[in-house]
């Protein structure tokens, strides 16, 4: 009984000994997660007051570099434009537009809109490598939309191009079209912070990408056998769109010079078609044979309309062009005669005068078709119904194309000149170039950089009977 009475004596003991044991480590474990919380508390604030000594200190920085910035001060921009493997490129263009100007506020410098681009809305301050180019982008859009006019420069043998004398500021620098290369704009500030200097002579080296060879949709046949109306080809993913990114549109078509002519051939085919069906029907069956030559009649009607239109077009057409060239000869005439100064195109950078409604740069020969033509510039649909005009390029600089219709008075028949052939251009200024075929190709509607490329002094297109292609001719300069 004693035995017992102790081992329930020694259980107990053993309970309480336990109970203590238990409520000293809670007691241990909460101090120390008071411990490290406290810790944690002083290293966040002194976390916090290292962050925001630092920034208060760029800060300050910061705003001792603006207030550093003499506005008065002129600066300059210099490019070398080289590609890849550093080989220059010349005769490129670039245009330069001043987007903002730095101006002193009570000590302070800050960056207003200037130059046109006042109610742009783009935000130019603190601006990634990204957001700078998205900038550059909308600032184009926005300069294009409103016609803002810059300073445009080509560049030297050397690749190079600079502009002095500009004040401080932002300044959006332009590539302009370009028939083997492209590069992107870019924005260019002056003065630029480099290792906490303030440079305000700048140089830019934009890199000039190879535009690849495009790849075209397959090609059309010249003539239908069905009076069905085909759409043109679509532009689909298998088009390698030479330097333009997916989020910028597709090559454009080359423009369309040719008269509906195709649906005549088709619609009078299937109208003869239809009108002996029904001739041989209506033995037997003479109320399908009335509708049959009843739509037969009605397809001949529409291929004689479509005939009747076209020939008075060529009509209208012949009358319009050699009232133009009247009218440009007279004006030309009347500015030589009183001695003026002549306008320069700024995209072209060839001298024009204004005549009959458009302005032209100069006069077309070609003796063996026995035409003579003003040329309008610049191009669009209503200005190509009057005369033919300047698709791009410049006959100083060796690369004009010049397109027209295919009227018989226009284009209509330069597929037939053949290799060694004259033509001729006089421009305003009096110059005159002389040049001779060297060959006829034909090209796809979509060879837009094709029509651009190789190095020929003159190119003359127009589009083939058909309409669906381009007849192009290849000139090259005499001596």
């Amino acid at each position: 009984m004693g035995s017992g009475c102790n081992r329930l004596e020694m259980l107990q003991l053993q309970q309480k000994v336990r109970k203590k044991m238990k409520g000293r480590k809670i007691r241990i474990r909460q101090g120390v997660k008071g411990w490290l919380l406290a810790l944690a508390m002083v290293l966040s604030l002194c976390s916090g007051w290292k962050q925001d000594v630092c920034a208060q200190q760029s800060q300050s920085s910061s705003s001792n570099l603006m207030q550093d910035v003499d506005t008065d001060k002129k600066g300059s921009i210099e490019i070398l434009f080289d590609t890849m493997r550093d080989e220059p490129v010349a005769n490129a263009e670039f245009t330069l537009y001043q987007v903002a100007a730095m101006v002193d506020r009570g000590g302070y410098t800050v960056l207003e809109l200037t130059g046109g681009f006042e109610g742009c809305g783009v935000q130019l301050k603190n601006l990634t490598a990204q957001q700078s180019k998205e900038a550059s982008a909308a600032l184009l859009e926005y300069q294009r939309a409103n016609h803002i006019s810059g300073d445009t420069k080509r560049t030297d043998a050397n690749g190079k191009i600079s502009w002095t004398g500009l004040q401080t500021g932002l300044y959006l620098l332009v590539p302009g079209q370009m028939q083997k290369y492209r590069t992107d704009p870019s924005l260019v500030s002056i003065p630029t912070n480099l290792n906490a200097q303030l440079l305000y002579d700048m140089s830019v080296n934009p890199k000039a990408e190879r535009i690849p060879d495009p790849v075209y949709p397959p090609e059309e046949s010249e003539e239908p056998s069905t009076p069905e109306v085909k759409k043109p080809p679509k532009k689909t993913e298998t088009i390698v769109t030479p330097g333009i990114t997916p989020e910028q549109k597709a090559p454009e078509k080359l423009p369309q010079t040719g008269q509906l002519r195709w649906p005549i051939l088709a619609l009078s085919t299937v109208g003869a078609g239809l009108l002996f069906l029904g001739w041989w029907i209506g033995r037997k069956k003479k109320d399908c044979s009335k509708a049959l030559m009843g739509l037969g009649i009605l397809l001949a009607a529409g291929a004689v309309g479509i005939s009747a239109y076209n020939i008075w077009d060529s009509s209208r057409a012949e009358a319009a062009v050699e009232a133009s060239l009247e009218a440009y000869e007279e004006e030309l005439a009347a500015v030589e005669q009183e001695s003026e100064a002549l306008p320069v195109d700024e995209n072209s950078g060839m001298t024009f005068v204004e005549a009959d409604g458009l302005c032209w740069i100069g006069e077309l020969e070609i003796p063996s078709l026995q035409l003579t033509l003003p040329v309008a510039d610049p191009w669009s649909y209503p200005s190509l119904k009057k005369a033919p005009c300047r698709y791009t390029g410049s006959a100083e600089e060796n690369s004009l194309i010049i397109a027209a219709h295919n009227y018989k008075r226009h284009f209509g028949n330069i597929g037939l000149l053949p290799e060694g052939a004259t033509v001729k251009f006089t421009a305003v200024s009096g110059d005159v170039y002389e040049y001779e075929v060297e060959k006829v190709e034909t090209l796809n509607p979509y060879a837009v950089d094709e029509m651009l490329s190789g190095d020929w002094d003159l190119t003359l297109f127009t589009c083939t009977y058909g309409g669906r292609k381009r007849v192009t001719v290849r000139c090259s300069l005499v001596g």
